[in-house]
Parts: C-alpha cells; structure tokens; sequence
C-alpha cells in the first residue's frame, strides 16, 4: 500500500506542477497530453489505494466475497 501511495503523491506533485504552468500560459501539447494520462494513472491508482485500504481493514476474503455476494 505505500508504494500506491507514494505513486499518488508523485502524480499529485506532478498534476499540480503542470497546472502551475498552464495557468501561466506555459503548457505545450505534451503537458496537455501528460495532464490527461495523469488523470488515467491516478484514478487507477485511487481504485487500488482503496481495495488495499479494505483488503488491509477488513481482510483480503471480505473483498472476495463482495464481488461475489452468492459466496
């Protein structure tokens, strides 16, 4: 879990720098580019952040049975 975490916090800084440079009128079209794969990265890593989060409060065979409430 905290190397997802530490993942997020390094694409947070990342976001925030290429926001700082757009809103300086300063972020060609790879920064555009890279600020849309950051928003992809990040939502994937907030779903595992939180299945670890779970998996780490209520155990890894409480999220099993989740998915699959007939279990």
């Amino acid at each position: 879990m905290d190397d997802t975490l530490y993942k997020l916090q390094k694409l947070e800084r990342e976001r925030h720098e290429l926001y700082k440079r757009a809103s300086h009128g300063q972020l060609d079209a790879n920064g555009r580019q890279r600020l849309s794969q950051i928003g992809s990265e990040l939502e994937v890593l907030w779903n595992q952040h939180r299945r670890e989060d779970a998996a780490k409060r209520w155990g890894p065979a409480s999220m099993a049975r989740r998915k699959n409430p007939a279990a």
